[in-house]
């Protein structure tokens, strides 16, 4: 992982060596509360968590901003309930992600490409075999269309899985007034076999490529000042395979997940 906050730091430094003029790069800290943690329609965490996300972007000669992602969980308990990551993690991170990508408008669309290196401070500890840590290569292309915005994104695991999880959604904003905002999103994942066995554990033996997990999810924001918002999420998936479903019995982790999350984020 080492690599990966060496590219944290290199990122932004790059991004700054081709910088549009006068450019200035833009950060965003959040911070939530979250019922519990869900990835891909696996429940990693079971359990209360802290989620926090910084988010660092700045506008490139020519076109496009380059941009610096981490995401971090910390268990808020050490017992994580019927769920994948294994017990004995609170007040520490037991999922760091990190991700450089590019962004640029193309016509109609806007375009990312990137990479994203998954980090699991314990995976050692997984019943199904190690998870530490694994590499995707990602693209989205998003556009506005009547007021919704539909959504591709492909990840290819060229590391540890060698298998393409592909997800593809929809999202709808509502304004409501000067202070509060709301918006509505729906997806559907999609999973082949390798990615299957390592985000769920499904063995051979079981039908584990198909349509994975479907979400919804809906979002309230109250923007205190220019500076602050305030979110209230909540959401809720479900598994589509029924070789998958039947895998999550197995194991005895729930494949309907719903959960609720509270926090704040800060621009500047």
């Amino acid at each position: 992982m080492k690599i990966w906050w060496n590219l944290l730091l290199v990122c932004p430094a790059f991004g700054a060596c081709i910088a549009a003029e006068d450019a200035v790069p833009s950060t965003t800290w959040s911070a939530d509360i979250a019922t519990k943690f869900v990835r891909r329609g696996m429940v990693q965490v079971d359990n209360d968590v802290l989620q926090t996300i910084v988010d660092t972007s700045i506008p490139v000669r020519g076109e496009g901003v380059v941009s610096a992602n981490f995401f971090g969980n910390m268990d808020l308990h050490d017992d994580t309930g019927d769920a994948w990551f294994p017990d004995g993690s609170a007040g520490r991170f037991s999922e760091i992600d990190l991700t450089g990508s590019y962004s640029r408008a193309i016509d109609r669309f806007d375009v990312t490409a990137g990479l994203t290196s998954y980090n699991l401070p314990r995976g050692n500890l997984f019943p199904n075999g190690e998870r530490g840590s694994t590499n995707e290569l990602f693209a989205s292309i998003s556009t506005d269309l009547s007021g919704f915005r539909p959504e591709i994104v492909m990840h290819y695991d060229y590391d540890e899985v060698d298998g393409w999880y592909v997800n593809g959604g929809v999202l709808r904003a509502f304004p409501i007034n000067e202070k509060f905002s709301a918006d509505v999103a729906v997806s559907l994942g999609w999973s082949d076999e390798d990615q299957s066995f390592w985000n769920y554990g499904v063995p051979n033996g079981f039908s584990g490529a198909g349509f994975a997990d479907l979400q919804g999810t809906g979002r309230l924001f109250y923007e205190y000042d220019e500076h602050t918002t305030f979110q209230l999420l909540l959401a809720a998936s479900t598994m589509i395979d029924d070789g998958i479903k039947d895998w999550f019995d197995v194991i005895g982790i729930d494949s309907n997940q719903f959960w609720v999350a509270l926090g704040a984020s800060w621009s500047f």
